[in-house]
């Protein structure tokens, strides 16, 4: 803050000093010259002595936490400080020395301030500037079990025992879109439970990561029967949290059709094929069971308009749940080769639909609100004047003798 300007000057003799990055200035024709030096930092314009090329790895969730090693040239011991910049946003973070060409750190959280965005990274050690070079790290938004899901043949029906299958664990963060990249933790349970054991055993799997928000296991299942699938996202704070499906139930047979364990075989095409009829059906009928017409004082179709109401409500997770399983599994079919235009676009229509639907639920539930107020207020009278009644009834029941178990034989006889 307490910058000294020199005077004006020349045939002064100038210097650069590459350890603290200042330009050393002494003498020249002024007023003094013998002890007249002075010093510019131009650090913040040439760099210090270090400079940082690469991040590794170079991007990890908002959450922070994740360790990462920063490659460069001349770094040395001291206090260092790494900072991840974006924007008008900056948050420094310790760091380790490792080597001349290594320092280590974690991320900083930055999911209430950044956010999901790209951020310089630059490096500061002792009280020198800030590296001029950087390098970029690119902050995601955390995979969340309950937007993520699982599709492919080793979660479906018909399969073939002693056979390797597989599935595919689609990983999702919050606002249900896809990830690009791995590294998330899952925790995958298979049981089969045998005709002659006490307990389901546990299937060893193997876990693929290929780095691409998509993840593979695969199993085989020695005998025939039913196996349980349970798939699990590790959170930040190591809990597992179940995602959306689980736990799911396939089925081996001694005989099953040429190809049933992969993923473009018979099994997975049935599937899409069901499925999609299946999701037409429930469309085509809840639309017209919430649309029928309801006149004043019909009861039963009244009670049914309100069912379908219901069921739309009840079923809507699970609507977008089968939905997503059907893209995901169709673009999986796709990138095998098998066309899979058509039912694509049967899903985008469908999708469409039920979103609709869900609207005019809501919708109808407004317009026969009314009917559903009389409807209840003659309930309850009815309810009421029956409970009256009862009440009635009883009371001229204490008036007989039979009431408290005192008619006898003569009087029981004579009754």
């Amino acid at each position: 803050d307490n910058i000294i300007l020199p005077g004006q000057r020349e045939h002064a003799a100038i210097c650069y000093e590459p350890d603290e990055s200042k330009i050393v200035v002494f003498g020249g024709w002024a007023n003094k010259w013998l002890d007249d030096a002075w010093a510019l930092n131009v650090g913040a314009i040439v760099g210090p002595p270090y400079a940082v090329t690469s991040i590794k790895p170079a991007l990890g969730p908002v959450t922070g936490m994740t360790k990462v090693t920063i490659e460069g040239i001349g770094f040395i011991d001291g206090v260092i400080v790494v900072r991840f910049i974006h924007h008008k946003h900056t948050i420094d973070v310790p760091a380790t020395f490792v080597s001349s060409k290594e320092i280590t750190c974690e991320t900083p959280n930055v999911k209430h301030t950044i956010g999901h965005k790209t951020c310089e990274v630059r490096v500061q050690i002792g009280n020198k500037d800030f590296t001029t070079t950087f390098t970029t790290f690119d902050y995601f938004m955390n995979t969340v079990a309950e937007k993520s899901l699982a599709f492919g043949p080793g979660l479906l029906e018909e399969l073939q025992m002693g056979v390797e299958t597989m599935f595919v664990i689609q990983a999702r963060n919050e606002k249900g879109e896809n990830r690009k990249s791995g590294g998330d933790k899952f925790t995958v349970r298979i049981t089969q439970k045998l005709p002659d054991q006490d307990e389901a055993q546990n299937l060893e799997h193997k876990f693929e990561d290929p780095d691409t928000g998509k993840y593979i296991v695969r199993y085989t299942a020695p005998a025939a029967g039913e196996v349980t699938i349970k798939v699990f996202y590790v959170d930040e704070e190591e809990k597992l949290r179940a995602i959306r499906g689980s736990p799911f139930e396939a089925t081996f047979v001694e005989k099953a059709k040429n190809r049933a364990n992969e993923m473009a075989g018979p099994v997975v095409g049935a599937f899409v094929a069901k499925a999609l009829g299946e999701l037409d059906t429930f469309q085509k009928s809840t639309e017209a069971g919430i649309k029928a017409s309801v006149k004043e004082g019909d009861t039963k179709n009244l009670i049914k308009v309100r069912s379908h109401i219901r069921e739309m409500e009840k079923q809507a997770d699970a609507l977008r749940t089968e939905l997503d399983v059907l893209e995901e599994t169709l673009h999986e079919l796709d990138k095998e080769g098998l066309p899979a235009d058509s039912n694509l676009k049967k899903v985008t229509a469908l999708s469409e639909k039920i979103e609709s639907l869900k609207g005019s639920a809501k919708k109808r539930e407004k317009e026969i609100a009314s009917n559903v107020a009389q409807e209840a207020e003659k309930t309850r009278q009815k309810i009421a004047q029956f409970q009256t009644e009862l009440q009635q009834t009883q009371q001229s029941m204490k008036a007989e003798s039979f009431y408290f178990y005192k008619t006898g034989v003569e009087g029981s006889l004579k009754r």
